[in-house]
């Protein structure tokens, strides 16, 4: 569930003033200014939760790294991939087709292909996304 742009500046005000937070406020957040093209402040708030000592979920990661992928930050998206790691979440349908998808938006198939090769059990999901990831970077004979 994202948030109506309308209401963004209404949500970071609630979430500013929240005097208990807790990993699906910020998730909840994060997702919210993604989808709302407030990318980079997505990040940021993915980087605050952390520090602050959150858990995140495969709804945190899958978000943050779109955000990376559309902002083409490919250094801030491999950092998140560490995390990932580290937390074990890397064999995660959402978060292993959210960084194939960020690592194809930013130009860098062979790490795109190095998670797909990676993954333990190649589904649909992990299949578009790579084939969707081929045709974004104009490897059309990878594709078929």
């Amino acid at each position: 569930m994202g948030l109506p742009n309308f209401m963004v500046e209404e949500s970071k005000r609630w979430f500013h003033d929240l005097k208990e937070r807790d990993s699906i406020s910020w998730t909840t957040m994060i997702s919210g200014l993604m989808q709302n093209g407030m990318e980079r402040e997505a990040v940021d708030m993915f980087r605050e939760m952390r520090l602050a000592g959150f858990t995140m979920d495969q709804f945190t990661f899958g978000s943050v790294l779109t955000a990376c992928g559309s902002l083409l930050a490919l250094g801030e998206g491999k950092q998140i991939h560490a995390y990932v790691i580290r937390t074990d979440h890397k064999d995660n349908v959402f978060v292993g087709s959210a960084l194939i998808d960020m690592y194809a938006k930013c130009k860098s198939i062979q790490s795109a292909e190095t998670v797909f090769k990676r993954m333990t059990q190649k589904n649909l999901v992990y299949w578009t996304a790579m084939l969707v990831g081929y045709g974004q970077n104009g490897f059309s004979e990878e594709a078929v």
